[in-house]
């Protein structure tokens, strides 16, 4: 009985985090902890030249833009079928476009204005959630609604200043 005790009694020492001795059993600190996980690396931030970032913007503006004219033809052709599958296309073209333009390990040369890169963006996301509703339309009639329901925030004048600034021709399909 006695040794039960005993081991009763060291069992509930060991489990509160002392020794039978009462001392305190060490703990892990928190630098230990802290070397044991591996740190988040830094991600590398680096500022495009004019010349990448021209090409830069054009891969995200070029595939916005022929997924828009996709869907323009699709909604002449007055093909409900085609006209929810090239929104899908155009809604996920705009997210990539709005994903790379907003990446903060890539910063834009000074001559493009960040208010503009936001009036892009910003569109993008507005177009992102148009393209969205207008790919699970029901009907025609119904994405057509949804279609000339876009109002332009100033991301056109943004997209010319920003090619005037990269040095782009003023035609949207120029460089695609």
């Amino acid at each position: 009985m006695r040794k039960s005790l005993i081991a009763l009694v060291l069992a509930v020492l060991a489990l509160s985090g002392c020794s039978a001795h009462g001392e305190t059993v060490a703990q892990p600190s928190d630098s230990t902890r802290s070397a044991e996980a591996s740190p988040t690396p830094t991600p590398t931030v680096h500022t495009m030249s004019l010349d990448e970032a021209a090409k830069y913007y054009l891969a995200g503006v070029c595939a916005a833009n022929k997924a828009t004219a996709a869907n323009s033809a699709a909604f002449a052709a007055q093909d409900l079928a085609a006209v929810k599958q090239t929104a899908a296309s155009a809604r996920d073209a705009y997210q990539a476009e709005a994903k790379a333009f907003t990446d903060t390990t890539v910063v834009w040369p000074s001559a493009v204005s960040s208010a503009d890169i936001k009036l892009i963006t910003d569109a993008d996301f507005a177009i992102i959630s148009n393209y969205d509703a207008i790919s699970t339309a029901q009907s025609f009639e119904a994405a057509s609604a949804t279609s000339n329901g876009y109002v332009d925030n100033g991301a056109a004048a943004a997209a010319q200043r920003i090619r005037l600034a990269l040095n782009l021709s003023a035609d949207t399909s120029a460089g695609c």
